[in-house]
């Protein structure tokens, strides 16, 4: 896979978006207006305990 380039993929069996989907689809970056978007995924409790020192 590592040799293969975009040229080698073969898209014929993946169908074409309808109109319906192009209409509901939104751009990443509207998404998070701060412009910060992360892959990171902290435990729940040490979000809210940095949330909580933040907000002091």
């Amino acid at each position: 896979m590592e040799k293969m380039s975009d040229d080698d993929i073969d898209y014929s069996d993946i169908p074409p978006l309808t109109e319906e989907q192009l209409k509901r689809m939104v751009r990443v970056r509207d998404l998070y207006p701060d412009g910060i978007v992360t892959d990171m995924h902290p435990e729940r409790r040490l979000l809210a305990l940095r949330k909580k020192q933040n907000a002091g």
